[in-house]
């Protein structure tokens, strides 16, 4: 029950930022924001956020502090290298249709995913057993 309560914040912000992508389908398609990139981008930031949040949890656990720095560490340039791809790949099967303002939504996806991330590690940081 403890892994739930973990990632609860990420699960919300997962299913709040959804239902705002499937309400609001019609108008981003109106300013030419691809509602179906959001989603896979949505999914793909939920992954890894919960990869980064369970592999900094396993790393608080350790005596070294280096451990838990270079596990933020690695975790953000794994997130980048994916992220990275998946635009590369989005551009590349999208082809004439390619959403800059849906890459761009993305990016704001990333920035409040970023930040229950942080908010999780931290309040997992102040636990003694964490």
């Amino acid at each position: 029950m403890k892994g739930f309560r973990v990632t609860l914040p990420v699960i919300i912000v997962f299913f709040i930022l959804l239902v705002c992508i499937l309400i609001l389908q019609k108008r981003l398609e109106g300013i030419h924001v691809d509602p179906l990139a959001l989603r896979i981008g949505n999914i793909l930031l939920f992954a890894l956020t919960i990869f980064s949040i369970t592999y900094q949890h396993r790393a608080l656990g350790h005596k070294n502090p280096n451990v838990f720095v270079r596990s933020v560490m690695a975790s953000t340039i794994i997130k980048m290298v994916i992220i990275a791809a998946g635009v590369l790949i989005y551009a590349k099967v999208s082809g004439p249709h390619f959403s800059k303002n849906a890459v761009m939504g993305i990016l704001l996806m990333y920035l409040a995913y970023l930040g229950v991330e942080v908010f999780v590690v931290m309040k997992l940081n102040r636990k003694k057993d964490g």
